[in-house]
């Protein structure tokens, strides 16, 4: 696989294909009860504003061409028609590995990141706080939406290793929060800061302990936590592969894996909370691979809302392949 690049190009911006219509520093130390030893991360990816604040309160189409080489018109038509019905309840952000070409819509607002965030905190341990897998911890209460451990009973320890585990392929509440008791949120934000999380640092919504564990972000920042987890696949580690192998087996495949995942391995880790979150976000290993975060206020599980993820991830990866046909 190539190395990926990330380049600064010319906004192309097609005002006939624009959709129309349509947020200081607050960091709080947390106290944990575990150590950890940190290492230097992948990546300290930023990626400069492909538009103005304006621009993205307007819901706009924007497509961002390093190379300048455009995308077929009739792709992007049909890209705002999806997009313009749902301009105050929908964003995706997209960007191709290999050449950095991206397309976003409202890639800026914010929403609860429900369990979207479980991905990029678990790459954190396992990479930058370097924490001890087979360190056993407690269950000393359990949360809800722990479907997989509620069958055991409290007082039964796990692994860091199965925790992590737990926490991304069936997206269990207890084992994330048993970690987050463990170590904390201050490294992780720390992290997310090094990444340009935007809606971390500079909205004041950084995670604490013990509460809020799960914040604030927006399709952008969700495409720069899993372009730095592909990142760390690509390193070919055995952490790395046994986090792939996780987010590739999630039980709730839904939305981009069910879309994609017939033709490509899909990445993905998928987050809902009632009426405030209904996202996926993910890697999608094409010929040229790329990432995908769709983040939403659609009603959760409904069949008009999973057709409008597979729409929007049906034209991307037309428009994915037609760029490197």
């Amino acid at each position: 696989m190539k190395k990926y690049g990330v380049q600064i190009g010319s906004l192309l911006l097609c005002a006939a294909l624009l959709c129309t219509g349509c947020g200081g520093t607050g960091n709080t130390d947390d106290s944990t009860t575990g150590t950890t030893t940190t290492t230097v991360p992948t990546t300290t990816t930023t990626l400069t504003p492909t538009t103005t604040q304006k621009a993205q309160a307007a819901g706009q189409l924007l497509v961002n061409s390093p190379d300048g080489k455009p995308v077929d018109a009739e792709l992007l038509s049909r890209l705002k028609s999806i997009c313009s019905p749902h301009k105050h309840e929908l964003s995706f952000y997209y960007k191709d590995l290999v050449s950095g070409y991206s397309i976003e819509f409202r890639a800026d607002e914010i929403y609860q990141t429900a369990s979207v965030i479980k991905a990029p905190y678990v790459k954190y341990l396992l990479e930058v706080a370097n924490v001890d897998l087979n360190k056993k911890l407690k269950m000393t209460k359990k949360q809800g939406g722990s479907s997989h451990i509620d069958a055991q009973p409290i007082g039964t320890e796990f692994t860091v290793k199965e925790l992590m585990e737990y926490a991304i392929r069936y997206s269990d509440n207890t084992a994330y929060y048993m970690l987050n008791e463990e170590f904390g949120f201050s490294g992780f934000n720390a992290y997310a800061d090094m990444l340009g999380i935007r809606s971390n640092n500079a909205n004041k919504l950084t995670l604490v302990f013990p509460k809020p564990r799960f914040g604030y972000l927006s399709a952008r920042d969700a495409g720069l936590y899993f372009e730095d987890i592909a990142k760390y696949i690509e390193q070919g580690s055995e952490n790395a592969k046994m986090l792939k192998s996780w987010l590739t087996t999630t039980t709730v495949d839904g939305m981009l894996a069910d879309a994609l995942g017939a033709t490509y391995e899909v990445a993905h880790k998928y987050g809902e909370q009632g009426s405030q979150a209904y996202h996926d976000a993910a890697i999608v290993y094409a010929p040229q691979p790329y990432v995908l975060t769709i983040l939403s206020t659609l009603e959760p599980y409904a069949d008009a809302s999973d057709k409008v993820f597979s729409n929007v991830a049906a034209l991307i990866d037309a428009i994915q392949t037609q760029l490197h046909a």
